[in-house]
């Protein structure tokens, strides 16, 4: 069987995400606090060689909204200017309110319905490309296909294509 092309962009990115992502958690104390703390990658060599390197912003993309009341905890390290994430237990309630944020701060929606929550959500603005993948998952944020109240939002951002 041959897969469309955006199929295999979709497989690819799920596939990726799976790999890649890390966990979130929820604080409702701060409210939203996007710098991410993700380990620097090390390296070898001398001084001079390492300062010919471009420089990566570790920062979460603050026009990226994540579901109210969540933060950053951790985060993949940024390659270029990709950022991959997961929140767990999210409400259903913070769910719709984060796809709706995302059309409200000027992203377009490419792919995903307004009646279902889960399955994948495509937005992209003019410098950001964004893939939600958004599913059950239980307490511990394991991927479940229980209808628990509680999902995971898998973020994989990217610049725009």
């Amino acid at each position: 069987m041959m897969l469309r092309p955006v199929s295999a962009r979709t497989a690819a990115v799920l596939a990726l995400t799976l790999a890649l992502t890390t966990a979130c958690g929820q604080d409702s104390a701060d409210g939203p606090d996007r710098a991410a703390a993700s380990a620097s990658p090390t390296t070898s060599g001398s001084g001079e060689a390492l300062e010919g390197q471009d420089k990566i912003s570790d920062e979460w993309p603050r026009e990226i909204p994540l579901p109210a009341k969540y933060k950053i905890l951790s985060a993949s390290a940024p390659d270029g200017n990709f950022h991959l994430a997961t929140v767990f237990a999210v409400s259903l309630e913070d769910v719709r309110a984060t796809l709706a944020k995302f059309e409200s701060d000027g992203f377009k929606k490419v792919r995903g319905t307004e009646t279902g929550v889960g399955g994948i959500f495509q937005f992209k603005n003019d410098k950001w490309q964004v893939d939600l993948i958004i599913g059950f998952c239980d307490a511990n944020g394991e991927p479940t296909s229980k209808d628990t109240g509680m999902y995971g939002v898998n973020y994989n951002i990217g610049p725009v294509e």
